[in-house]
């Protein structure tokens, strides 16, 4: 695509000026104004040319650093490529449709590659599509802007707000336990009847290690209750609303007790409406979990969430969560 030309403002009253010295020469016949108006030409044209030069042969790719949660900076790297074998290219800047901020590449070599990174700030989670890189150049004497625009279609995401505090649940009649106890607690009540000893797994609670076991057996062994299975976290959003303040408080009530669990090692599961997360932990699973919250549009007519007994419930009306003390199952 060929580059786009633009004037600046103070490209215009330049060329403007070589209009009225050119028609001045003309008129009078003075030999100086014809020299000074040879001079004002041959710098448009200077600057024409090797303003179109630092274009040729110039290439850009975008490599998005997140996604990232709404309260903290999303990055942007563009390297930037010349692939011109002699010459440098200076002065470029980067932009995209749609965003507000511009990335200044002030040299790349010849044959060579710069990185420069350009930092958003959204105040809405959700995602956002971007589709044209702007590189363009006023180099040497910025009469003109040259541009050129290069179609790279991709989506950023921008994930709710997950530093929230839920270390304690208020009000939820367990006498401020901790979140993940007093979720286990209502879940299963007593610790439960022995059963077994089996190996350690990730998220396991170390207060269940069998210490003379795991020293005969080399490795971390546990003892294994009745019922224990309920002791994975559950979370669920009820999406049923309209939106607003007390449900994006929810939703980000949700986000932070899965971040927490997750920096716990915590295994977790999560139901959001209809769409179930299996209970897991790692980053990729609270990866998905949050790319999922980003996504999420509140109805009125949105299904209900699966809540078992000591699911941690956010909605409209509890954002903070509450405990559910008898199981529901998704209505049909």
């Amino acid at each position: 695509m060929l580059p786009r030309v633009r004037f600046t403002r103070g490209g215009a009253f330049f060329c403007a000026g070589a209009l009225a010295v050119g028609a001045a020469a003309i008129h009078s016949g003075n030999n100086l104004l014809f020299l000074l108006l040879g001079g004002m030409l041959g710098t448009i044209t200077v600057s024409g040319v090797v303003s179109s030069l630092m274009m040729r042969r110039v290439g850009v790719e975008r490599r998005v650093i997140g996604p990232s949660p709404v309260h903290l900076p999303l990055l942007i790297q563009y390297v930037v490529v010349n692939r011109r074998r002699w010459i440098p290219t200076f002065a470029l800047t980067v932009s995209e449709d749609g965003l507000g901020e511009t990335a200044y590449v002030a040299w790349v070599p010849a044959g060579g590659t710069v990185t420069v990174e350009c930092e958003l700030r959204f105040e809405k989670r959700g995602t956002y599509p971007l589709g044209v890189i702007r590189l363009a150049t006023g180099f040497p004497f910025g009469l003109f802007i040259k541009e050129r625009r290069i179609r790279r279609p991709a989506e950023l995401t921008v994930w709710p707000r997950n530093d929230r505090r839920v270390g304690t649940l208020g009000g939820s009649g367990l006498g401020g336990k901790p979140m993940f106890e007093a979720v286990a607690t209502a879940a299963l009540g007593a610790r439960g009847e022995f059963r077994s000893l089996r190996e350690y797994r990730p998220g396991d609670d170390r207060r269940d290690i069998h210490w003379r076991s795991s020293a005969r057996a080399g490795q971390p062994v546990v003892r294994e209750y009745l019922g224990e299975a309920s002791a994975d976290v559950w979370l669920a959003l009820d999406p049923r609303g309209r939106g607003g303040s007390e449900a994006e408080a929810a939703l980000e009530g949700l986000a932070s007790a899965a971040t927490a669990a997750a920096a716990a090692s915590r295994r977790f599961a999560v139901s959001i409406g209809e769409r179930l997360f299996e209970a897991n932990t790692g980053s990729q699973h609270l990866s998905a979990v949050l790319d999922a919250l980003a996504r999420l549009d509140f109805s009125p007519a949105a299904r209900p969430p699966l809540t078992p007994a000591g699911t941690l419930l956010f909605s409209e009306s509890a954002p903070a969560g509450t405990i559910v003390r008898a199981g529901a199952s998704m209505a049909p």
